[in-house]
C-alpha cells in the first residue's frame, strides 16, 4: 500500500514537472512570437520609412528637373525677346537707309538741274551722293540678311519652347503637381547673357539627360551663336546707316548750294549770284 502511494506521488510529481515544462515552453514560445511580431512591425516601419525616403528623393529629383527646365525656358524666352528687339532695330536701319536714299535721289536731281554751277561743287555733291548710296546699300543688305536669319532662329526658338513646355508638364505630372507656365519661368529669368544661357543648357542636360541630348545641346547653343552674330550684324548695319545718313546730308547740303544756279543763262551775272548783283556792279 505504501509502495502504491509512493508510486502515485511520483506519477503526480512527473505530471507536475511536465506541466511546468509545458508552461515554460508556452511562455518562451509566446515571447518568441512577441519578438517576431515586434520584428515584423519594425521591418514594416523601416520599409515604410524607406519608401517615404525614396519618394522624397524622387520628388526632389523631379523638382530639380522641373526647375532646370523652367530656367532654360526663361533663358530661351528672354533670348527670344532679344531677337525681337534686334529685328526691330534692323527694320529701323532698313527704313533709315531708305530715307538716306530718298535724300540722295533728291540731291542728285537738284545737281542735275543746276546751270553754270561750279564743277568742283557739283563733283563734291555727286561724290557725297554716291557714297551715301553705297553705304545705304550696305546697310540694307546687312539688315535684310539679319532679318532673314532672325526669322529662322525665332521659328527654332518657338519649337524649342513648345518642346520644353511639354517636357515640364510631363515632369510635373510625375510629381502630381502643375508645371510653371512659360510666363512664370520668364518672370524668374529676366536677364540673359552668354554665361547664364550656357549654364542653363548645361544644367538642363545634366538633370534631364536623355538619348540625343548632345544634339539638343548643339541646337540650343547654336541659337546663342546666332544671337551673337545678329548683334554684330546690327552693329555693322548701324555703322553703314550712320555713314549713309551723314553723306546724304552732305549731298543735300551741297545740292542746296548748287540750287543757287537755277537761273537762265541770260539772267546770270556772276556764277553763284542768282540775283545778278555782280552783273550790275560790272556795268557801273
Amino acid at each position: 500500500m505504501q509502495q502504491d502511494l509512493e508510486s502515485v506521488q511520483r506519477g503526480i510529481q512527473r505530471v507536475m514537472e511536465s506541466v511546468e515544462e509545458a508552461r515554460e515552453y508556452i511562455v518562451s514560445a509566446a515571447a518568441h512570437v512577441a519578438q517576431a511580431r515586434e520584428g515584423a512591425l519594425q521591418a514594416e516601419k523601416t520599409a515604410q520609412a524607406s519608401e517615404i525616403e525614396s519618394e522624397n528623393a524622387r520628388q526632389e529629383i523631379l523638382s530639380e528637373r522641373i526647375s532646370a527646365t523652367c530656367d532654360l525656358i526663361g533663358q530661351l524666352s528672354s533670348l527670344k525677346a532679344q531677337f525681337l528687339s534686334l529685328v526691330e532695330e534692323a527694320l529701323t536701319y532698313v527704313r533709315s537707309a531708305a530715307g538716306a536714299n530718298t535724300k540722295t535721289d533728291a540731291a542728285e536731281e537738284t545737281v542735275a538741274l543746276a546751270l553754270n554751277a561750279s564743277e568742283s561743287l557739283v563733283r563734291e555733291a555727286m561724290a557725297a551722293a554716291s557714297k551715301a548710296r553705297e553705304e545705304a546699300r550696305h546697310a540694307q543688305y546687312t539688315a535684310s540678311g539679319s532679318l532673314e536669319m532672325a526669322r529662322k532662329v525665332l521659328e527654332d526658338i518657338a519649337k524649342h519652347l513648345d518642346w520644353l513646355s511639354a517636357e515640364a508638364n510631363s515632369i510635373a505630372t510625375g510629381m502630381g503637381a502643375s508645371a510653371a507656365t512659360p510666363s512664370e519661368c520668364v518672370h524668374l529669368n529676366k536677364v540673359v547673357t552668354m554665361e547664364s544661357f550656357t549654364d542653363a543648357v548645361v544644367q538642363y542636360s545634366r538633370l534631364v539627360g536623355f538619348f540625343g541630348i548632345e544634339h539638343v545641346q548643339r541646337n540650343l547653343l547654336s541659337v546663342l551663336d546666332n544671337w551673337m552674330w545678329l548683334r554684330r550684324m546690327c552693329g555693322k548695319a548701324a555703322s553703314h546707316v550712320n555713314e549713309a545718313v551723314l553723306h546724304a546730308g552732305d549731298a543735300e547740303l551741297k545740292a542746296g548750294m548748287v540750287r543757287g544756279y537755277f537761273t537762265k543763262p541770260s539772267d546770270v551775272g556772276v556764277p553763284g549770284d542768282p540775283h545778278g548783283i555782280g552783273a550790275d556792279s560790272n556795268r557801273i
